[in-house]
């Protein structure tokens, strides 16, 4: 019991964080964080050591956001197809160079399915197959997602001055 205590308190924060960029709503966050903890322990018994404690924690943090949001918005619908001459860069659209707060308040903003993808795609840094096996979509789908997501935020940025 003290060594739970004892993860809780070491990577509480993180997971939140990692939760809050998935699911925007603090309080449901908050019950993700919990309810993944819960089986993060009572899964301990399958943590394998291929990973760090943190990373296998973490993907059963993402997995149970997923898994809320599904059951609340059980179609994932994909967005139309954009078109083909849009610049493909990840980040090197932002020059004006907006601060990380006034970013992830815009990306909070996006439609639910471009903030998911562009949020485990980008900042969590899974491959674009794992984020379609997770969502249970195709890969061109998370494309395109991703795609727009990155197009509405540049969007939303150059319309408060930032190029």
């Amino acid at each position: 019991m003290r060594a739970q205590h004892k993860l809780f308190h070491l990577y509480v924060k993180a997971m939140y964080n990692t939760v809050l960029r998935i699911v925007p709503a603090t309080d449901e966050a908050e019950d993700i964080v919990q309810e993944g903890f819960i089986k993060a322990f009572t899964k301990l018994d399958q943590y394998r050591h291929s990973a760090t404690f943190g990373a296998w924690l973490k993907r059963i943090m993402v997995n149970t956001a997923l898994n809320s949001i599904k059951k609340y918005s059980p179609e994932f619908t994909p967005l139309e197809v954009l078109a083909e001459n849009s610049d493909e860069a990840d980040v090197d659209w932002i020059k004006g160079m907006p601060t990380p707060t006034e970013i992830n308040h815009e990306v909070q903003k996006l439609p639910e399915g471009c903030r998911i993808i562009f949020t485990l795609h980008l900042i969590e840094g899974y491959e674009q197959k794992e984020v379609a096996k997770m969502l249970s979509v195709s890969t061109s789908t998370v494309k395109t997602q991703y795609r727009r997501a990155r197009l509405l935020l540049r969007e939303r940025l150059n319309a408060k001055g930032y190029e």
